[in-house]
C-alpha cells in the first residue's frame, strides 16, 4: 500500500503546482504517434440508404486489406469487386481534427466465375482489373465512407448482439490506461510513459453530465448520451480513491489521483472537489467517449457531474464486442513544467470484456 501510495503522489505532481493557459485544439508538437493506431471492424457492413450492397472487410496485421464489394445486375445477377491494398491509419492529429481513423484505396478486380444455388460451377474467365478505384474513408471504427468517381456509400457494421452499440458498455472490463509524457519527467523518478492497468465495473451515473460554459470544444459529449462511471467512484479530497466494489480499487487509486490533482488546478468555485470519469455512448452519431467530469453539488440545478473547462478527454472506438480502444487529449489548463501540456494528444486506453461479470443494473 506504501508503494501505491508513493506511486500516486509522484503522478499527483505531474500535473499540480503552477499552470498556464494552453492552446486548444491540439498542438501538433505535442502529438504521441506511438500509442498505436486504430483498426477498422473486420466483417460485414452494409449501406442502410442503398439496398442490396455491402462489404466485407478483412484486415491483416501489418495492415494489408482485403475488401470484396457486391451488388446486383440490372437482370439481377450477383455482381462482385474486390480490393486488395494497404490500410493507412491516421496520425494523431489528422484523427483528432478530422475524425478519420484512416483510409484504403486501390482499384477494383471484377470477379466472374461464380454459382448459383441450383445450378451447376460455370467458370468464365476468372477476376479482370477494372477503371473502377475506390477510395474508403474509416468515419468510426464502424463506419466507412466508399467513394468511386461521383457515386459514394455509407456503409456500417451491423450489431448482432445488441440492440446498439452502447449496450456494450455495461459489465466489467480489463482496463490499462497509458501517459505518454511530452516532457522529460526522469528527473522526478518516472519514465515518459506509464501505465496503470486494474478491472473497473461500469455502473451507471446517478446525476446528469454537463459541459461547462465555455468548453463545448473540449468533448463530442451531447445531453443525449447513455452514461456510465467506472466502480472507482469519486476522488476523494485527499486525492484517494473510493471505490464502490471490492476487487476493483487498484486503478481507482491511482488514476484518481490525477483527476484529483487535475481539478485542483481550476480557477473556479469547483476547483479541488471530487472528480470521475465518465464514460458514454451517444446512439445518434453511434460515438463513444471517455471524460474527466467533477462533481457539482448544492448548485440552483441540484448535483450534477461537470465536464471543463480541464482534464481529460478521450475519443473511444469499439473494436470489437469485446475490445474498446481509445486515445486522449488534455484538454484545458494543465501543468506545462512537469510533463503535461493543454492540447496534449499523449493518452490511451484499452478495454477487454472479461467474462462473467456482475450486472450494472
Amino acid at each position: 500500500m506504501k508503494n501505491i501510495i508513493y506511486i500516486a503522489l509522484l503522478m499527483l505532481s505531474l500535473i499540480s503546482g503552477a499552470y498556464a493557459q494552453g492552446a486548444y485544439p491540439p498542438n501538433a508538437g505535442l502529438a504521441d504517434n506511438t500509442l498505436g493506431t486504430i483498426s477498422p471492424y473486420q466483417g460485414t457492413y452494409y449501406d442502410p440508404h442503398q439496398a442490396g450492397t455491402g462489404i466485407q472487410v478483412d484486415l491483416g496485421s501489418s495492415g494489408n486489406a482485403f475488401v470484396t464489394y457486391y451488388s446486383y445486375s440490372t437482370t439481377g445477377q450477383p455482381d462482385w469487386y474486390i480490393l486488395q491494398a494497404k490500410y493507412q491509419a491516421s496520425d494523431e492529429i489528422t484523427r483528432y481534427t478530422t475524425g478519420v481513423i484512416g483510409t484504403m484505396s486501390g482499384p477494383f478486380y471484377q470477379a466472374f466465375n461464380g454459382q448459383c444455388l441450383g445450378c451447376p460451377y460455370t467458370p468464365n474467365g476468372g477476376a479482370v482489373v477494372t477503371s473502377f478505384t475506390p477510395t474508403l474513408t474509416w468515419v468510426n471504427s464502424r463506419e466507412v465512407k466508399m467513394t468511386v468517381g461521383n457515386q459514394h456509400w455509407d456503409f456500417i457494421a451491423p450489431n448482432f448482439d445488441t440492440g446498439s452499440d452502447g449496450d456494450y458498455l455495461t459489465g466489467a472490463w480489463a482496463t490499462t490506461l497509458t501517459f505518454a509524457y511530452a516532457i522529460d519527467v526522469s528527473h522526478i523518478g518516472l519514465k515518459q510513459r506509464n501505465t496503470l492497468a486494474a478491472p473497473v465495473l461500469m455502473k451507471p451515473t446517478q446525476y446528469p453530465v454537463v459541459v461547462a460554459a465555455g468548453s463545448e470544444n473540449e468533448t463530442n459529449f451531447v445531453s443525449t448520451a447513455t452514461t456510465y462511471v467506472g466502480s472507482c467512484g469519486l476522488a476523494s479530497t485527499i486525492g484517494l480513491g473510493a471505490p464502490q466494489e471490492p476487487g476493483f480499487d487498484t486503478l481507482c487509486t491511482l488514476f484518481n489521483n490525477q483527476l484529483q490533482s487535475a481539478t485542483s488546478g481550476r480557477g473556479d468555485a469547483l476547483g479541488g472537489t471530487p472528480a470521475t470519469m465518465i464514460y458514454w455512448y451517444d446512439k445518434a452519431s453511434n460515438r463513444f467517449g471517455i471524460d474527466l467530469a467533477i462533481l457539482q453539488t448544492g448548485g440552483p440545478n441540484g448535483s450534477q457531474y461537470v465536464i471543463g473547462p480541464l482534464g481529460y478527454h478521450f475519443d473511444l472506438y469499439l473494436e470489437g464486442p469485446n475490445s474498446l480502444v481509445g486515445r486522449g487529449i488534455v484538454v484545458g489548463q494543465q501543468n506545462t513544467a512537469e510533463g503535461f501540456a493543454s492540447g496534449q494528444l499523449g493518452l490511451a486506453i484499452t478495454m477487454t470484456k472479461l467474462p462473467g461479470a456482475a450486472a450494472t443494473q
